[in-house]
């Protein structure tokens, strides 16, 4: 009887220790963004794994057979250029590995460049948490709003421009 209560509370701590220490995506559902300015939107739908880019009168102009989840979304105004930032699974926190994408540049539905952490801006993740304190959550993910913010981007230069929250500013081309 002892041995089993034991046992009981080790499974119970095994299991509750796990669910604390990782982070686990809520289920994806559609993505849909409309830019402000433009009316230019996108769709991004996980159950066909499909985006649709459309222009202001909802025509498609272009399409690809990708789900891109929960990225912070960025559209060109003639709707032909897509910036994403962030992760599938948690948009704006990114887990801390310098291999990982942080911002992928697609081109009328075909990936055309992609950046990493360090790639982007110009210091590695262990730096990042150590210059401007910020905690990590469960599984090495870090929430980028803590620390850095994407500003701008600057189509006709083909820039995404960020600022850091001690006022230090970068640009990326693409």
């Amino acid at each position: 009887m002892q041995k089993t209560v034991v046992l009981f509370f080790v499974a119970l701590f095994c299991l509750f220790s796990t669910q604390v220490n990782a982070m686990k995506p809520a289920p994806f559902v559609k993505i849909s963004y409309q830019d402000p300015d433009t009316k230019c939107s996108v769709v991004s739908d996980p159950e066909t794994e499909k985006t649709l880019v459309s222009d202001a009168q909802g025509n498609e102009v272009w399409s690809m057979e990708t789900f891109f989840g929960r990225k912070k979304i960025f559209l060109s105004p003639d709707c032909k250029t897509l910036v994403l930032f962030g992760t599938k699974y948690f948009g704006a926190t990114l887990k801390v590995n310098p291999e990982e994408t942080v911002i992928e540049v697609y081109d009328a539905g075909k990936s055309k460049k992609q950046f990493t952490f360090q790639q982007v801006f110009g210091l590695t993740i262990a730096q990042a948490v150590a210059k401007y304190q910020v905690p990590q959550k469960g599984g090495g993910w870090i929430s980028s709003p803590l620390f850095v913010s994407i500003t701008q981007v600057d189509w006709q230069k083909k820039q995404v421009h960020y600022r850091f929250t001690d006022d230090t500013t970068g640009t990326v081309g693409f």
